[in-house]
């Protein structure tokens, strides 16, 4: 009588369990990995956000400039970057050869603490707000000057932009508004000049405000 060790029935066990799983397993497609890459967004856009300003300083919220001197015959302001926005915010020359400085807030919520103008029919994408040092009175001459900028800009897409002023009594009162058709950005995405022709021959009796842009031509006026 041939006996069987336990060694040589636990491999013939195996075997029957291999033979009944291929069996089982007849006719049915095997499971493909993904390709690599799956998962990740390979259309993503390439480019990078603009440059911060030279004394910028970010929170969760916002980021600011820090004070900034504006030229009595006009140019740019450093908006700074926060959220893929950044670039430049071109201003009038100055009357009466004032000198003054300025503030710039960026932001792309109006978070809680800040001071808001009120709300429309269309929610803004981008705030600027501004503290001057004094009251300007801007001219009639806006500078050529490099763009605002950033991944959230479409070229050739329309946008508003509109400019308010505040004062501490709690009362908003809108300096101007105008449209523009954005262009393509070398390095980060689109772009909008003229962002402060709204300013053009305005003359302030507060310091403060914010500069709102939106989506589409909500005006005719363009800047």
């Amino acid at each position: 009588m041939h006996c069987n060790s336990p060694k040589s029935a636990y491999w013939r066990f195996l075997g029957a369990v291999a033979v009944a799983l291929l069996a089982g397993c007849a006719g049915q497609t095997p499971a493909i990995p993904p390709a690599a890459g799956i998962g990740t967004n390979l259309s993503a856009p390439d480019v990078s956000a603009p440059p911060k300003c030279k004394t910028q300083k970010n929170s969760k919220d916002y980021a600011s400039s820090g004070t900034q001197n504006m030229k009595t015959a006009g140019g740019n302001l450093c908006v700074p970057e926060f959220g893929g926005w950044g670039g430049d915010l071109q201003y009038p020359n100055l009357n009466y050869s004032q000198t003054f400085t300025v503030t710039l807030t960026s932001s792309t919520t109006a978070y809680s603490g800040g001071n808001w103008p009120p709300a429309g029919s269309s929610k803004p994408i981008f705030y600027i707000a501004y503290a001057f040092d004094g009251l300007p009175g801007f001219g009639g001459t806006l500078p050529h000057g490099t763009p605002i900028e950033g991944s959230h800009i479409t070229p050739n897409a329309k946008y508003t932009v509109e400019i308010w002023e505040y004062d501490y009594g709690g009362l908003w009162t809108e300096i101007g508004t105008c449209s523009a058709t954005a262009k393509k950005s070398t390095k980060y995405g689109g772009s909008i000049a003229a962002l402060g022709a709204p300013w053009i021959n305005e003359y302030y009796k507060d310091k403060t405000g914010v500069i709102e842009i939106f989506k589409g031509a909500l005006v005719s006026n363009a800047c």
